[in-house]
């Protein structure tokens, strides 16, 4: 089974109404099992959208781990007011995604956080150089997809030990089959990090570099199992 059937897998088993209503009702002197749950849920969502935030608000990019830690501990102490629609699983899911977006996107334009945020000087012919150096690199998305059990305080912390064994993995792999991964990784949308990218430039990519379509996909999909491996057994020891 290929990891983004894995990952569609374990959405599908989450009852998204039981699990907010485990956490709404839970004592408030403390994280559940289910706090850890819906952390692993949204977290990939949350580094992305917090991405873009800091691209949008043209401040350094560097600041994303603590943004996500920011927001996810808002949305936890805020869960309480967030009204569970009559709907299916996937539908309350969706809806939660949305208020837990806005929720975070107006803690970090709190006042009190600016100081932990770096300002970039941008100058009108230097805008498009600043946002290519700012967006978010192949790694940094494909690391999204690699789920976490670990607290919500260690979230920094947790990006670099993900990247650190993804770059080890990626430098495992033959060098044209690792240009082809990539590159083939920014065809992706930030909106939508889980997403192939475009049909035809994917072939073309692929192509280029001496490899089929269908290789590259396994190839990726064996790299974020072993990755995924990896930082599990480097967390608990």
């Amino acid at each position: 089974m290929t990891q983004q059937a894995i990952k569609r897998n374990r959405e599908a088993e989450v009852d998204w109404e039981e699990l907010i209503l485990e956490i709404q009702t839970a004592p408030v002197d403390g994280l559940t099992e289910s706090h850890g749950i819906l952390y692993v849920a949204i977290y990939g969502l949350m580094t992305v959208r917090a991405q873009q935030w800091l691209e949008n608000h043209h401040l350094a990019q560097a600041h994303d781990g603590a943004l996500t830690a920011i927001g996810i501990d808002k949305i936890f102490k805020e869960i309480s007011k967030f009204t569970i629609p009559e709907d299916t699983s996937s539908g309350i899911r969706k809806a939660f995604i949305a208020w837990a977006l806005k929720c975070s996107e107006r803690e970090w334009s709190n006042p009190k956080y600016q100081l932990t945020q770096t300002e970039i000087s941008i100058a009108p012919d230097t805008i498009e150089e600043t946002y290519q150096s700012t967006s978010p690199s192949p790694e940094e998305v494909l690391i999204t997809e690699v789920p976490s059990n670990t607290p919500v305080s260690r979230s920094v912390t947790e990006k670099a030990l993900k990247l650190r064994i993804l770059e080890e993995e990626l430098n495992k792999l033959q060098p044209a089959m690792k240009e082809a991964l990539l590159e083939s990784e920014d065809l992706k949308s930030i909106e939508n990090p889980n997403a192939r990218g475009k049909q035809g430039e994917a072939a073309s990519i692929a192509t280029k570099h001496g490899y089929k379509p269908g290789a590259i996909r396994t190839c990726r999909n064996r790299l974020l199992k072993k990755v995924l491996e990896r930082f599990e057994q480097e967390v608990k020891a």
